[in-house]
């Protein structure tokens, strides 16, 4: 085995702490890894080896990158990476500084949801990184899956179905008639008196222009009709239950 020299021994020993605060952030990336679901990505870089900085990286398919990438592979709109290459990098000795809730995006577009966690050495330079990104597509769909579960469904917009006057009158008039089983011809007066009674009774004549519609239907006039209803009127004044025979 060679022996190293001096130099490289004190090397070491002035990376030690930088090499076990990696170990602890890889350690801690390998139990999330037991926990995240697939949308989620977790990766530790190495901000002193930026040429090779993804040193651990747990469900890379999210972002396309592996372990042993460059940190220029790093996703675009990455605060953290933009903290790190800019001045306000500089922080205080072995500081620890969130940067969270950020929207970032990959090479093929896809937006993630990341927050991430940059790590300081002893000079206050930043050392590691603990990064987290989201995939919020699968959420997306179980949320557009349920929405439609539970959104009514449209219904085909309602016609106006309510009947106008016109079509009231009409139907009031054909009732009346339909109850004899006979052309309008073939009516005796009784007859057609007691259809305009029933015609009355539902309110017909209370409409301007309904004597006239009446009397068409009957093939008579509108005098006769309003005679018609004053011996209606007459009838029921004497108390009688029925027309009388008087008037057929």
């Amino acid at each position: 085995m060679t022996r190293k020299s001096r130099a490289e021994r004190k090397l070491d020993i002035a990376d030690a702490p930088h090499h076990a605060r990696l170990e602890a952030l890889k350690c801690i990336a390998g139990a999330l890894a037991k926990v995240v679901r697939a949308d989620t990505e977790v990766i530790v870089h190495d901000l002193r080896r930026p040429e090779a900085s993804i040193a651990r990286i747990v469900n890379g398919h999210i972002s396309n990158r592996r372990e042993g990438q460059p940190i220029l592979s790093s996703l675009s709109g990455d605060l953290a990476f933009d903290a790190v290459i800019h001045d306000a990098a500089v922080g205080e000795p072995n500081e620890t500084r969130l940067i969270d809730s950020y929207e970032t995006r990959t090479r093929e577009g896809k937006t993630l949801a990341s927050s991430s966690v940059i790590f300081f050495d002893e000079a206050g330079q930043p050392a590691a990184a603990l990064c987290m990104n989201v995939d919020p597509q699968p959420f997306d769909q179980i949320q557009s899956a349920l929405d439609s579960l539970v959104r009514r469904p449209k219904l085909p917009k309602a016609t106006s179905s309510e009947p106008t006057v016109d079509t009231l009158v009409t139907d009031i008039i054909t009732s009346a008639l339909q109850v004899f089983n006979a052309p309008v011809s073939r009516l005796s007066k009784r007859e057609k008196i007691a259809a305009v009674a029933t015609m009355h009774e539902r309110g017909l004549f209370s409409l301007r222009g309904s004597a006239e519609m009446a009397a068409e239907a009957l093939g008579t006039t509108k005098f006769t009709i309003y005679n018609y209803l004053d011996e209606i009127k007459q009838s029921r004044t004497v108390g009688t239950d029925d027309t009388p025979d008087s008037l057929g």
